[in-house]
């Protein structure tokens, strides 16, 4: 009898731990309600003697369901784009028509001008790019306009966008859904003495590729932003998708593209956690110096790789994304881009993506360098 008891007793206690475990998972409809107009706002003390104050957005996409979805590399233009455009030469430096186009199924670049309306010297090519302000979507002032530039950030923004859509819809099989990221203004390139080449400058939009109406924000293959990888993945498939459109003027533009295209759905909708699930991680690694600014918290599509680790294919799955300034170490500082004269804070050593599991909460771990850091996990479904 009393062994009966005790597990009367037993399975009594267990039931509201199965009910949390049950209950814990939302919608990302839920979720949506749950941050629409809130901010994660506090301040923490860290090892370094620092106080680092936390003021962001949580974004989640305003979609009916979080569906796990099966990807490709786009494919390549229609050839007929060429006629227009005329292929991207093997010395861009060299070309004599303005206009140029790359569609390889690795990336799609498009250029007008790509000189940016001068002749750069040799010596100065690709180390002097200027960079000015950045700002966040929620920041960014449409009517601002860059230094002796007659458009503003609004009409610079019309124009690119609505010209990369008009080439996609014609030779890329439809317009592409992008989701802005940052905007930026820049004063192209600048010689030794800091001076610059141009008397104007430019603005750039870097977007994310969406979805189903879900931004894709990152590559699990990647540890490190900026061009460093702490993981013994070859470089070959491991790029992320990008958008990233730059304009000077009427004439004088360029667009890079790397997009992916659904191949099919694994699960229609996926049960999702709060950020708060993984939210202590994160505040640790604040505590502990490591996180120095945190630009954003959003839901969005992380890619991860098939068992057979087949980089031709990914699985996008929902995954919380921290935007932020991260370092290996506390005792590791910011260091700066050579003639980097404005902070670019993209450009910078520390920037970096951080994922949570929007299932489980955990964090994978950037410092992990094994193989299977970038394999889906179980997935749990409704």
């Amino acid at each position: 009898m009393r062994k009966i008891m005790s597990l009367i007793i037993a399975f009594m206690l267990a039931l509201p731990a199965a009910a949390f475990a049950k209950g814990k998972y939302v919608t990302v409809q839920e979720l949506y309600s749950q941050y629409d107009g809130n901010r994660w706002q506090d301040e923490y003390q860290t090892v370094r003697g620092e106080t680092i104050v936390v003021d962001t957005t949580i974004m989640v996409p305003d979609v009916e369901t979080a569906p796990v979805i099966r990807v490709k590399t786009h494919p390549e233009l229609d050839e007929a784009v060429y006629e227009v455009y005329g292929r991207y030469p093997r010395n861009w430096r060299k070309v004599d028509e303005a206009n140029w186009i790359r569609s390889d199924n690795v990336d799609i670049t498009i250029a007008m001008d790509q000189n940016w309306e001068f002749n750069r010297p040799d010596k100065y090519a690709g180390r002097c790019h200027e960079w000015g302000e950045v700002f966040l979507p929620d920041e960014i002032d449409w009517n601002l306009k860059a230094e002796n530039n007659d458009m503003s950030m609004g009409e610079a923004y019309s124009q690119i966008t609505a010209q990369l859509n008009e080439i996609m819809e014609n030779y890329g099989g439809g317009s592409v859904d992008m989701q802005l990221r940052d905007a930026y203004t820049f004063g192209l390139y600048r010689d030794k003495d800091n001076a610059p080449l141009v008397d104007h400058c430019g603005y750039g939009f870097d977007f994310k590729q969406g979805i189903r109406g879900i931004p894709a924000l990152g590559n699990a293959h990647l540890t490190y932003q900026h061009g460093r990888m702490r993981t013994n993945h070859r470089w070959e498939g491991v790029y992320d998708n990008w958008i990233n459109l730059q304009i000077s003027s009427l004439v004088s533009y360029s667009m890079s593209v790397h997009l992916w295209q659904e191949e099919g759905c694994l699960y229609e909708d996926i049960p999702l956690v709060p950020f708060e699930a993984g939210k202590p991680a994160i505040e640790k690694m604040i505590q502990d110096g490591l996180i120095r600014k945190i630009r954003r918290v959003q839901l969005g599509y992380v890619a991860y790789v098939e068992s057979d680790h087949n980089t031709k294919h990914w699985i996008l799955v929902p995954t919380w994304v921290v935007d932020c300034d991260w370092f290996p170490s506390a005792k590791d500082d910011f260091w700066k881009e050579e003639f980097q004269v404005e902070f670019n804070p993209y450009a910078r050593s520390g920037s970096h993506l951080l994922y949570v599991n929007a299932q489980t909460g955990k964090l994978l771990d950037p410092m992990d360098t094994s193989k299977k850091r970038s394999d889906v996990s179980t997935i749990r479904t409704w």
